[in-house]
Parts: C-alpha cells; structure tokens; sequence
C-alpha cells in the first residue's frame, strides 16, 4: 500500500500531491493508499470535498485512528 505523508506540507501542497497521485494511478486502477493527515480535521475535508468526492474515490477514516484516511478505488471494493 502506498503512502502519503502530508506532515510538513501546505494544504495546498498537501491536495495537488494527493490529487495527482490519485488521478495518475486509478488510469491503471492501482488505488490503494494511506494518507497521513494528523489530527488536521479541516485538511481531512479538504481531501474528501476537493479531491474524493469530485474524482470519485471511496475513502475510510479508522476511528481508532482519525489522523489517517485510507483510499481506494470503487472499483476495487
């Protein structure tokens, strides 16, 4: 599973990194990922509202740990 970090980046930084990957990997349908957010609620709804819901990925959020969200294709689910 890959891994995206986004400690130490801008918000916006943070959602063209993940938007990219995102968009370049689903063309082979390798969706699979973990974003590190931290406890940052407003960058997490940055990705959901800017980047998932519009690109259409399906997304999870562990409540046992709420500073990742993990990514995948719908297809693959």
């Amino acid at each position: 599973m890959f891994e995206i970090d986004c400690h130490g980046l801008t918000h916006k930084k943070a959602l063209l990194k993940i938007e990219e990957y995102l968009l370049i990997n689903s063309v082979c349908r390798l969706i699979e990922v973990k974003i590190i957010t931290g406890k940052s609620d407003e960058l997490q709804q940055k990705i959901i509202k800017e980047v998932l819901v519009p690109h259409r990925f399906d997304y999870y959020i562990p409540p046992n740990n709420n500073g990742v969200m993990f990514v995948s294709d719908k297809d693959l689910i």
